[in-house]
């Protein structure tokens, strides 16, 4: 049909830019004022640029038309513009056409060019039709959310959901969408649309397109699929004449993610992923939790300061460099951006622009705030990753799945849900951290044989796997990356002519360590920080220092674990972290008392952690995760942000879904929930809290006696450990005897 479309209509009408004029000629010609030269008028619209914004190519109208599955008698197209696929239709049906245009200019171009459709100049939404329609096509529009059924909702899915609505029990839809509705599908999407999905393909661009981003061809029923197809057409050439016969690859719908694109399955389902089936892997989230990056607003850089605010481009050369562009901070004054204070053995991995930066960070590296641009994996076990994506394959096998993982039509961006999901190929070793530099770098040479020998017996297991796997190439330059390592120390024990003991060896190292822990704490004590952020730096050292004790003296930590049993009755109702946390600081409190004028902070800070972090997920967490679930946070936290209450800190942290609470915050919350405080009468989220609070634990845990054990636990110890002056042997002990007896309460108190 419209090979092309207007420009000159009459010697005595000229062409005017808008709609409006558009819909003023036609109607002046209808009415026999003076006659359109229909020829002139096809091939000169096509110059006007608006007009492809409302017009479906010929190439995918003539595969809607083509891959029809039965002949329909009633037609729908309810955002139909020029009418090019009812066009189409009337030269191949005799059915009844219907088209629905809400712009008034152009369904009057639409009603001139396809006569014999019924085109109808309304929206969409408020179209009423006792009619059901054996087969709806069209283009879906972009735009604002709209008010579907009272809930607010995309365009394009209260387009498909209305689509549905109005089809007969075996008809079809085929409709072209954009890849910003397709990369991110939501839970009404998944609810009201995926069981109707029958494919999604995706289109080949247009040499003569207006834009650079693709479209999908989608395709529903109004019976529910189980199943779902997907095809990829890159070129026009390669446009087969059916829908059909582009599709590639089939999955049950139970393995859809968040997303609908073809591109990502169709590359999941190829030869490249092969590792998944011949390797065990893990999940990134295995070995490292992973954070987000800090926004900071351009008003509040500088161009010099404490703080490095990080960017992908200076990482280079697996270095950071400070050029003329950085931009820095002097003081971290929001709380929620000091987990992006970059530490020592952080893995940063950018996510925007598809720089496929990887960095490990150095002891000597620059003070770095991470930027937005960039996600922190952070561990104090993660050096089995570290090794990982040190190796160039490990990198590319890496950047292979994040940039499939990676969504955005016009700047590629690797989300943190994406993010968890990579899987990393693994050996089966007990510890894969003992493949780490440090971990070889302590071992004594009986481990390090043990070690060759079972690197030696994978590399021989791998060379016998298909040899064309990338996966197989990345793990065989891990191996042998880790066997010239474990050669280096071994060369280096054998040249020592000084033959330790073993034990004492090991014990030397681990006196080392509490000796280098209680170095970083002075250092740490004597900046500038906030004391928040000097926590926060010592926690990670002490996870850092101590994980090599954790694992050299497990032995000696179960017997701590039994101590702790004996006074702590709750026990098996600890959370995980927290059953390390209390042996190991039991284990610091007698190491430390050897020592001659110890500083007790690493003890006191790791025993406090224990009832931060009880509270934390046994009521803060649990209350994101369950007394939040479907409830609008919005809402529930318009009137402490609104007017700056007490309670302000605790509805953002709701609101932005943050269940980052340090102890002194919790301990501002709880205290908030009083009945007769003005703040609590008037918050609804104070309220809400104190009532899924209720349900769980008993009204003490507010009580002035419970709060008064928390608020001392914090201020005169766990905030004192971040001080300059040291914390003695007596301070370690009444803080052991506080919390002990603040711990086994807050268990006691639990419904």
């Amino acid at each position: 049909m419209l090979g092309a479309l207007i420009d000159f209509i009459s010697n005595k009408t000229k062409y005017k830019s808008s709609f409006e004029d558009y819909h003023r000629l036609i109607s002046k010609d209808a009415k026999g004022e003076f006659n359109i030269d229909r020829q002139k008028f096809e091939e000169n619209l096509n110059r006007d640029p608006r007009i492809l914004d409302h017009y479906t190519p010929n190439p995918f109208a003539s595969l809607i038309v083509n891959s029809i599955g039965k002949m329909p008698k009633n037609v729908l197209d309810p955002c139909c513009g020029l009418a090019n696929i009812l066009y189409c239709l009337s030269n191949t049906t005799g059915a009844n056409l219907t088209g629905i245009e809400i712009n008034k200019g152009i369904s009057s171009i639409a009603k001139y060019l396809v006569p014999d459709s019924n085109i109808i100049n309304a929206d969409f939404f408020q179209f009423y039709s006792e009619t059901k329609y054996d087969l709806i096509v069209g283009t879906l529009p972009s735009g604002p959310r709209i008010n579907l059924n009272g809930k607010k909702r995309k365009i394009e899915e209260a387009f498909l959901m209305r689509a549905i609505e109005l089809l007969e029990d075996d008809g079809e839809a085929f409709f072209i969408a954009s890849y910003d509705f397709l990369s991110n599908s939501n839970d009404d999407t998944k609810e009201g649309i995926i069981p109707h999905l029958k494919s999604v393909t995706t289109l080949p661009k247009l040499e003569n397109s207006n834009t650079n981003l693709r479209k999908y061809l989608i395709h529903l029923t109004k019976s529910e699929i189980d199943n779902i197809s997907f095809g990829s057409v890159q070129h026009l050439h390669d446009l087969k004449p059916t829908l059909n016969e582009n599709l590639l690859v089939t999955i049950p719908k139970s393995q859809l993610e968040d997303r609908l694109l073809p591109e990502y399955y169709i590359s999941r389902q190829s030869d490249k992923y092969e590792f998944l089936k011949e390797f065990e892997t893990k999940s990134l989230t295995d070995f490292a939790k992973i954070i987000r990056g800090a926004y900071i607003k351009k008003e509040e850089k500088k161009s010099k300061g404490k703080f490095l605010i990080l960017k992908p481009s200076e990482i280079n050369d697996n270095k950071i460099t400070v050029t003329e562009n950085s931009s820095f901070l002097n003081i971290i004054e929001d709380p929620n951006n000091l987990k992006a204070v970059a530490q020592p053995g952080d893995i940063l991995i950018s996510t925007f622009f598809n720089q496929a930066k990887i960095y490990v960070v150095k002891e000597d590296d620059p003070s770095v705030l991470v930027s937005n641009n960039l996600v922190i994996l952070r561990s104090a076990e993660s050096e089995y990753l570290q090794v990982y994506l040190n190796t160039e394959e490990g990198k590319r096998i890496f950047n292979l799945q994040a940039g499939d993982l990676s969504t955005g039509s016009v700047i590629p961006n690797l989300s943190i849900s994406s993010l968890k999901r990579i899987q990393i190929p693994v050996l089966p070793l007990d510890n894969l951290n003992r493949l780490g530099d440090k971990s070889i770098e302590l071992a004594d040479q009986n481990e390090l044989e043990e070690l060759r020998a079972k690197i030696q017996f994978y590399k021989g297991e791998l060379a016998k796997k298909n040899k064309k796997l990338a996966e197989n190439r990345g793990l065989r330059e891990l191996l042998e990356n880790r066997d010239k390592k474990i050669d280096e120390i071994l060369e280096g024990l054998q040249n020592t002519n000084e033959k330790l003991d073993t034990t004492n060896e090991k014990l030397n190292i681990i006196i080392q360590k509490i000796q280098v822990l209680q170095d970083d704490f002075t250092k740490i004590k004597n900046t500038s920080r906030e004391d928040e952020e000097k926590i926060l730096r010592m926690l990670s050292s002490l996870d850092r220092r101590m994980k090599s004790v954790l694992d050299e003296k497990r032995e000696t930590i179960e017997e701590y674990e039994e101590l702790t049993k004996r006074w702590l009755i709750y026990w098996d109702e600890l959370h995980p972290s927290s059953k390390q946390f209390l042996p190991l600081a039991e284990y610091l409190y007698d190491e430390l008392s050897s020592l001659q004028d110890a500083d007790f902070s690493p003890f006191i800070l790791q025993y406090c952690r224990t009832l931060e972090n009880e509270i934390l997920f046994k009521l803060f967490h649990h209350y994101h995760n369950e007394g939040l679930l479907n409830q609008n946070t919005k809402e529930l936290t318009a009137y402490d942000i609104k007017n700056g209450t007490k309670a302000m800190k605790f509805a953002q942290h709701v609101r932005r879904d943050n269940c980052k609470y340090p102890l002194g915050d919790m301990h501002w919350i709880l205290n908030l929930l009083k009945p007769t405080g003005s703040t609590y009468e008037n918050s609804p989220l104070l309220q809400h809290f104190m009532a899924f609070l209720s349900k769980y634990f008993e009204e003490e845990l507010t009580s002035r006696e419970f709060l008064d054990q928390v608020k001392r636990i914090q201020q005169d110890f766990r905030n004192k450990a971040a001080h300059v002056s040291t914390l003695d042997l007596k301070s370690a002990d009444e803080c052991r005897a506080l919390l002990r007896k603040s711990l086994s309460r807050f268990f006691e108190l639990r419904n």
